[in-house]
Protein backbone atom coordinates (compact mmCIF):
# COMPACT_ATOMS: atom_id res chain seq x y z
CA UNK A 1 0.00 0.00 0.00
CA UNK A 2 1.39 3.12 -0.69
CA UNK A 3 2.19 5.60 1.50
CA UNK A 4 -0.94 8.72 1.96
CA UNK A 5 0.63 11.92 0.47
CA UNK A 6 -1.40 14.26 3.75
CA UNK A 7 -1.97 17.71 1.58
CA UNK A 8 2.24 17.48 0.56
CA UNK A 9 2.97 17.36 4.87
CA UNK A 10 6.78 17.53 3.56
CA UNK A 11 8.45 19.21 0.83
CA UNK A 12 10.69 17.38 -1.23
CA UNK A 13 14.54 19.12 -1.25
CA UNK A 14 15.12 19.65 -4.63
CA UNK A 15 16.78 23.19 -4.41
CA UNK A 16 17.74 25.76 -1.78
CA UNK A 17 15.21 26.40 0.58
CA UNK A 18 14.88 28.11 3.78
CA UNK A 19 14.63 26.57 7.39
CA UNK A 20 12.38 29.20 8.67
CA UNK A 21 8.34 28.62 8.80
CA UNK A 22 5.46 30.46 9.38
CA UNK A 23 2.13 29.89 11.10
CA UNK A 24 -1.24 30.82 10.76
CA UNK A 25 -2.75 32.53 13.42
CA UNK A 26 -5.60 30.86 14.98
CA UNK A 27 -8.04 32.12 17.95
CA UNK A 28 -8.47 31.13 21.52
CA UNK A 29 -11.93 29.75 22.70
CA UNK A 30 -12.82 30.10 26.12
CA UNK A 31 -14.87 26.84 26.06
CA UNK A 32 -12.14 24.43 27.70
CA UNK A 33 -11.34 27.26 30.73
CA UNK A 34 -14.77 27.85 30.91
CA UNK A 35 -16.15 24.61 31.95
CA UNK A 36 -15.02 22.24 34.77
CA UNK A 37 -13.66 19.39 34.21
CA UNK A 38 -12.56 16.42 35.99
CA UNK A 39 -11.19 12.49 36.06
CA UNK A 40 -14.44 10.09 35.44
CA UNK A 41 -15.28 8.03 38.68
CA UNK A 42 -13.41 4.69 37.97
CA UNK A 43 -14.56 1.29 38.29
CA UNK A 44 -17.90 2.32 38.76
CA UNK A 45 -19.33 1.35 35.34
CA UNK A 46 -20.36 4.39 32.56
CA UNK A 47 -23.55 6.12 33.66
CA UNK A 48 -22.84 8.25 36.20
CA UNK A 49 -25.83 10.67 37.61
CA UNK A 50 -25.67 14.18 39.25
CA UNK A 51 -28.61 15.88 41.20
CA UNK A 52 -29.60 19.63 41.16
CA UNK A 53 -31.33 21.04 44.05
CA UNK A 54 -34.04 23.28 42.20
CA UNK A 55 -34.68 26.83 43.75
CA UNK A 56 -37.99 27.39 45.38
CA UNK A 57 -38.68 31.31 44.80
CA UNK A 58 -42.09 32.68 45.28
CA UNK A 59 -44.59 32.52 42.37
CA UNK A 60 -45.40 36.33 42.52
CA UNK A 61 -44.64 39.25 44.59
CA UNK A 62 -48.11 39.50 46.04
CA UNK A 63 -48.79 36.72 48.53
CA UNK A 64 -51.84 36.06 51.00
CA UNK A 65 -50.40 38.01 53.96
CA UNK A 66 -53.11 38.62 56.24
CA UNK A 67 -53.80 41.35 58.81
CA UNK A 68 -53.83 40.81 62.58
CA UNK A 69 -56.89 42.03 63.88
CA UNK A 70 -58.16 42.77 67.60
CA UNK A 71 -61.56 42.18 68.51
CA UNK A 72 -63.19 42.50 71.58
CA UNK A 73 -59.97 42.65 73.32
CA UNK A 74 -59.09 39.39 71.53
CA UNK A 75 -56.69 38.83 68.43
CA UNK A 76 -58.62 37.07 66.62
CA UNK A 77 -56.41 35.48 63.57
CA UNK A 78 -53.15 34.84 65.81
CA UNK A 79 -53.88 31.29 66.53
CA UNK A 80 -54.97 30.05 63.04
CA UNK A 81 -52.80 30.21 60.22
CA UNK A 82 -53.16 29.37 56.41
CA UNK A 83 -50.18 28.22 54.65
CA UNK A 84 -48.53 27.93 51.72
CA UNK A 85 -47.03 25.17 50.36
CA UNK A 86 -43.18 25.46 49.73
CA UNK A 87 -42.12 23.72 46.46
CA UNK A 88 -38.91 21.79 46.58
CA UNK A 89 -37.43 18.94 44.50
CA UNK A 90 -34.20 18.30 42.44
CA UNK A 91 -33.28 17.79 38.85
CA UNK A 92 -31.39 14.52 38.04
CA UNK A 93 -28.63 14.35 35.20
CA UNK A 94 -27.24 11.69 33.81
CA UNK A 95 -23.99 11.36 31.92
CA UNK A 96 -21.48 9.09 30.32
CA UNK A 97 -17.78 9.25 29.38
CA UNK A 98 -17.73 10.23 25.58
CA UNK A 99 -14.84 9.50 22.86
CA UNK A 100 -14.24 10.85 19.49
CA UNK A 101 -10.65 9.98 17.36
CA UNK A 102 -8.74 11.77 15.45
CA UNK A 103 -5.63 10.93 13.61
CA UNK A 104 -2.64 12.73 11.95
CA UNK A 105 -1.29 11.93 8.28
CA UNK A 106 0.59 8.77 7.72
CA UNK A 107 4.17 9.90 6.67
CA UNK A 108 6.65 6.92 5.62
CA UNK A 109 9.88 6.93 7.08
CA UNK A 110 11.73 6.50 4.15
CA UNK A 111 10.40 9.52 2.67
CA UNK A 112 12.30 11.38 5.42
CA UNK A 113 15.22 11.23 3.81
CA UNK A 114 14.54 13.55 0.91
CA UNK A 115 12.83 15.83 2.40
CA UNK A 116 13.53 19.51 3.23
CA UNK A 117 13.73 20.36 7.20
CA UNK A 118 11.52 17.45 8.35
CA UNK A 119 12.27 17.98 12.12
CA UNK A 120 10.62 21.32 11.88
CA UNK A 121 7.84 20.59 9.86
CA UNK A 122 6.56 17.08 11.85
CA UNK A 123 7.05 19.49 15.06
CA UNK A 124 4.73 22.10 13.52
CA UNK A 125 2.69 19.77 12.70
CA UNK A 126 2.26 18.04 16.07
CA UNK A 127 1.69 21.47 17.24
CA UNK A 128 -1.41 22.14 14.80
CA UNK A 129 -2.72 18.95 15.87
CA UNK A 130 -2.75 19.40 19.20
CA UNK A 131 -4.83 22.44 18.19
CA UNK A 132 -6.97 20.58 15.96
CA UNK A 133 -7.98 17.95 18.74
CA UNK A 134 -8.79 20.94 21.01
CA UNK A 135 -10.78 23.14 18.41
CA UNK A 136 -13.03 19.57 18.89
CA UNK A 137 -13.10 19.77 22.60
CA UNK A 138 -14.10 23.31 22.44
CA UNK A 139 -16.97 22.15 19.89
CA UNK A 140 -18.48 19.14 22.10
CA UNK A 141 -18.10 21.98 25.35
CA UNK A 142 -20.25 24.58 23.52
CA UNK A 143 -22.87 22.37 22.20
CA UNK A 144 -23.20 21.23 25.57
CA UNK A 145 -22.97 24.23 27.24
CA UNK A 146 -25.33 25.39 25.04
CA UNK A 147 -27.86 22.82 25.84
CA UNK A 148 -27.67 23.55 29.82
CA UNK A 149 -27.87 27.26 29.48
CA UNK A 150 -30.35 30.15 29.27
CA UNK A 151 -30.77 31.68 26.16
CA UNK A 152 -32.15 35.45 25.15
CA UNK A 153 -33.38 37.11 22.16
CA UNK A 154 -34.82 40.61 22.13
CA UNK A 155 -38.02 41.23 20.15
CA UNK A 156 -40.07 44.58 19.95
CA UNK A 157 -41.65 44.85 23.39
CA UNK A 158 -40.07 41.95 24.63
CA UNK A 159 -37.58 39.34 25.62
CA UNK A 160 -37.56 35.94 24.91
CA UNK A 161 -35.78 33.56 27.40
CA UNK A 162 -35.11 29.68 26.58
CA UNK A 163 -33.32 26.86 28.60
CA UNK A 164 -32.84 23.41 28.18
CA UNK A 165 -32.53 23.33 24.31
CA UNK A 166 -29.50 22.45 22.61
CA UNK A 167 -29.68 24.92 19.99
CA UNK A 168 -30.36 29.12 20.17
CA UNK A 169 -33.32 29.87 19.07
CA UNK A 170 -34.03 29.91 15.17
CA UNK A 171 -34.72 33.72 14.58
CA UNK A 172 -33.01 36.46 15.09
CA UNK A 173 -33.20 39.47 17.25
CA UNK A 174 -35.40 42.14 15.49
CA UNK A 175 -34.96 45.00 18.44
CA UNK A 176 -31.84 46.80 19.83
CA UNK A 177 -30.45 45.63 23.25
CA UNK A 178 -31.79 48.17 25.46
CA UNK A 179 -30.99 48.36 29.36
CA UNK A 180 -34.38 47.12 30.30
CA UNK A 181 -33.64 44.13 28.48
CA UNK A 182 -30.61 43.77 30.64
CA UNK A 183 -32.56 44.62 33.53
CA UNK A 184 -35.21 41.44 32.81
CA UNK A 185 -32.22 39.23 32.09
CA UNK A 186 -30.79 40.05 35.17
CA UNK A 187 -33.85 39.63 37.21
CA UNK A 188 -34.72 36.42 35.82
CA UNK A 189 -31.31 35.03 36.87
CA UNK A 190 -31.36 36.53 40.35
CA UNK A 191 -35.47 34.83 40.38
CA UNK A 192 -33.05 31.54 39.51
CA UNK A 193 -30.90 32.00 42.22
CA UNK A 194 -27.74 33.23 40.60
CA UNK A 195 -26.73 35.47 43.72
CA UNK A 196 -27.10 32.47 46.37
CA UNK A 197 -24.11 31.56 47.48
CA UNK A 198 -23.28 27.85 45.85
Amino acid sequence: MACLAAFDALRVATESLPNEIHRKASWKSIWVSYIKRGTFKQNSGVNQTTFVIGNSEPVNNAEGWVDISLTTNVISTMCSSNYTDIDVGYNELNYVPKRFGLAGPVICKETLSFAHNPTQFIAQYLREMVKRSQRTLEFDFRRTFTGLGTKAVTRPGTLEITQGTTSFPQYAATSQLTWDYLDEAAQNLIQNGATDAD
